[in-house]
């Protein structure tokens, strides 16, 4: 399998040049040469069968031609004016990429819209808002909360019928904030569960003969309990713990390259105290730095210096981002990430964690922060800083790691949410499986 670091590595100039002018064929051919030559080295080979693989991923990821898009735009948007297409790709409204001689636009363009373009109104339910302000009035008041909630994954293939499959679903992990987890059932495929402290815990199935309408489950409950920090800058105390792998760089999302570099120190100044120099980020993070849904993140090379260069990105681009800027700066920070889990509903989330001394891991929800700033609400924005709520349920506290069993490059390099397939030979891309988290109980404890 390529390696999940290679991502970050240079490519050739012809192909970069083939890849950037979007001459698909020209690349393909070019690194066809380079994987032929016995003297490439391993590292590029590995650079170069990864960016083979997302250039087959492109006409997917962008589907729609100039005029499509506009039309789809046209018809789900009332306040979006039609033949104005161009306009929004060239302001960054949309993402777009240039495909053998054509544009092309984003496949969540008509979801993306409403996010990215003023005037257009986003038709939306406030229930999640509403649950987060509650969450937040308790967790003010009490200073913590506590859930017990029921969940049942489930991933079915759409491919693959008749053969071998591997199977990676995501559990909850033994994170900070989990109490206690407790499987109560699975699909008849289970080979094996990772233990509660694997940093990106699954449960492993394997089927020798995959039938059409078979499926692989896992059920289980958790305990979850959410606190409310107030961090102050000047209440610090002596870190006594060894916190240096939470410092470094990790390729190839977590580099502190030299744009990377240069934000920082625009951004923390002169500061010196690691929780004012935490709070900066985040002020500048959440204020600067768009939400916009993104294409698949194996597809993007550095998800840091992306946000950072383009200013915008969804809740796992923001979290990259405040990663690295915390670690460039001196402070410990991690990943955090699996599912956003309400009596309603399940979705995939992202967050961060970051270290401070005389106050432990605290959290940093750079997405909900910022939502709630250009809201208006200046409550909640402070609030996820430094605060979690009872809405999460934590599978991931790492980023791009090999999942176990897994032979083949996944789905989603990043983390697990959706889960992982592959057969003998392949890894399914995400549109080969479908999969889903069903909320079956929540109970809110105290």
């Amino acid at each position: 399998m390529v390696g999940l670091g290679a991502q970050c590595r240079p490519l050739p100039e012809d192909v970069d040049r083939a890849v950037k002018s979007g001459n698909t064929e020209l690349a393909k051919r070019l690194i066809g040469r380079y994987l032929n030559d016995g003297a490439t080295p391993h590292a590029l080979r590995e650079r170069l069968e990864l960016e083979l693989r997302k250039i087959g991923r492109l006409p997917w990821l962008f589907p729609y031609s100039a005029d499509e898009a506009d039309g789809l735009l046209s018809a789900a948007w009332p306040g979006y004016v039609k033949g104005s297409i161009m306009e929004h790709l060239e302001k960054g409204e949309l993402n777009w990429i240039y495909l053998d001689g054509e544009i092309r636009v984003e496949r969540r363009a008509v979801e993306n819209a409403p996010k990215r373009i003023p005037g257009l109104e986003e038709k939306r339910s406030d229930s999640d808002l509403a649950l987060r302000d509650e969450n937040i009035r308790v967790m003010l008041r009490d200073g913590s909360r506590r859930a017990r909630i029921r969940v049942r994954m489930t991933l079915r293939p759409k491919k693959g019928f008749g053969g071998f499959v591997h199977v990676n679903l995501p559990v909850v992990r033994k994170a900070e904030q989990i109490e206690r987890i407790t499987i109560l059932a699975h699909s008849p495929s289970l080979i094996s569960i990772d233990s509660e402290d694997e940093l990106m815990r699954t449960a492993v199935f394997e089927s020798d003969r995959l039938g059409e309408d078979e499926e692989f489950s896992v059920e289980y409950e958790y305990v979850i309990r959410a606190t409310h920090r107030v961090i102050r800058p000047d209440e610090e105390a002596e870190e006594t713990g060894d916190y240096g792998e939470y410092l470094a760089e990790e390729a190839p999302h977590i580099l502190f390259t030299p744009y990377i570099t240069a934000l920082r120190d625009g951004i923390v100044g002169d500061e010196t105290r690691p929780a004012e120099k935490a709070r900066l980020i985040y002020e500048w993070i959440t204020t600067h730095v768009g939400y916009s849904f993104m294409r698949e993140y194996s597809t993007i090379d550095d998800i840091s210096e992306y946000a950072a260069a383009n200013l915008k990105g969804d809740c796992g681009v923001q979290a990259f981002l405040f990663i690295t800027l915390c670690r460039a700066s001196g402070i410990p920070a991690r990943w955090q990430s699996g599912w956003y889990v309400t009596p309603e509903r399940a979705g995939h989330h992202d967050w961060a964690e970051f270290r401070l001394p005389g106050h432990g891991w605290c959290f940093a929800d750079c997405s909900f922060g910022g939502g709630a700033w250009r809201e208006g609400n200046t409550e909640r924005w402070r609030y996820y800083f430094g605060s979690d709520d009872i809405f999460r349920a934590p599978c991931n506290n790492a980023s791009c790691r090999i999942l176990t069993g897994k032979r083949h490059y996944p789905a989603d390099p990043t983390d697990s949410q959706s889960g992982e397939v592959e057969s003998e030979t392949e890894g399914f891309a995400s549109e080969d499986f479908t999969s889903a988290l069903e909320v079956l109980e929540f109970e809110v404890l105290e």
